[in-house]
């Protein structure tokens, strides 16, 4: 899955640009900080194509945690930060 951010990037075949592998923290690939790093490398880093896979497939952490009655963050589904990183094994 590319998911659906793509930023302008060079026009030109595989075997004349160079690649960035960007990987994101647990806010995923289409986080306002992660986009912004991607651009910036992109931008610097001409023509080189930036990439950022979506590790979590669709479900990163959020930044809208709230605390529930025993102080503890969960997220918009009800799991805490563990209960999440279950869902997405190593490997």
């Amino acid at each position: 899955d590319w998911g659906v951010y793509t930023p302008t990037g060079a026009q030109m075949s595989s075997t004349e640009v160079q690649g960035v592998l960007l990987l994101s923290d647990v806010y995923g690939a289409f986080s306002e900080n992660t986009r912004a790093l991607a651009d910036k490398i992109a931008f610097e880093c001409q023509p080189a194509v930036v990439m950022v896979p979506d590790m979590f497939r669709g479900t990163p952490w959020t930044t809208n945690a709230t605390l529930d009655e025993d102080g503890v963050e969960r997220n918009e589904e009800g799991k805490t930060y563990e209960g999440w990183r279950a869902t997405h094994p190593e490997g």
